[in-house]
């Protein structure tokens, strides 16, 4: 019987691997990087966003200003010309000159309230080149981590398929009776079906067994099986 209990064990050690496998195939160890590139995509994008609608209407505003200037300043222009050419009399020529003037003046005043808003254009314009920037490594980052992470399930998929594929060879070391009992209990545990008693203690849930399933293991028989009262497995020494 204790070539029974070692061949239990070699199924647990087995079963355990799959779960890894399995585990590593879901939660590739790369995907807490992919993970980080996108919520720090996510973060630039929407700061992005936030910087782009602060921009709009300032960018709005000085297009609206630049054209409200050169309008004016054109048609100061055209007055100038007019002036430059009259021969009407003075104080027509007067009211024209009074309006190149107003003209003149509302193009400077035009400029001034673009400047200001191009005070505030710039850091915007610069926090928004940084971000730009942070986004595109971030990008960079997540299709390197996208790459680990389908080359990481695609060696663990692997790796489970073969540990699936050799399971049955170790099933056959253990009689049909026996392999239920311990099927059960992984379905049970959600995990493996056997495990050591490691100082009196089940290997696989790590608590404390009776006193009396420790000592049925440790004096009875080689090959002698219990059961975890916690967890359901079978025990061996």
């Amino acid at each position: 019987m204790a070539g029974v209990t070692d061949a239990l064990l070699a199924l647990a050690d087995h079963d355990e691997a799959i779960i890894r496998a399995r585990h590593d195939v879901t939660h590739p160890a790369a995907q807490a990087d992919l993970d980080r590139a996108a919520a720090s995509l996510a973060s630039l994008a929407t700061a992005a966003g936030e910087i782009e609608s602060a921009r709009a209407p300032l960018t709005a505003r000085a297009e609206e200003l630049e054209r409200d200037a050169t309008a004016a300043r054109d048609r100061a222009v055209a007055i100038a010309r007019r002036l430059d050419e009259s021969t009407g009399a003075g104080r027509e020529l007067e009211a024209m000159a009074h309006e190149r003037e107003g003209l003149v003046a509302r193009a400077d005043g035009f400029d001034d309230e673009l400047l200001g808003i191009y005070d505030v254009l710039g850091p915007l314009d610069e926090r928004l080149a940084t971000v730009r920037s942070d986004a595109a490594a971030a990008t960079a980052s997540r299709e390197d981590a996208a790459r680990t992470v389908s080359e990481q399930r695609s060696a663990a998929e692997a790796r489970l398929d073969e540990l699936v594929a050799a399971r049955p060879g170790l099933a056959e070391a253990i009689d049909a009776a026996t392999l239920a009992r311990y099927d059960a209990a992984a379905k049970h545990a959600v995990g493996t079906g056997a495990a050591r008693l490691v100082n009196g203690r089940c290997g696989g849930c790590h608590l404390a067994v009776p006193a009396a399933i420790a000592d049925r293991l440790a004096h009875g028989p080689e090959g002698t099986i219990a059961v975890c009262d916690e967890c359901g497995r079978l025990l061996v020494r």
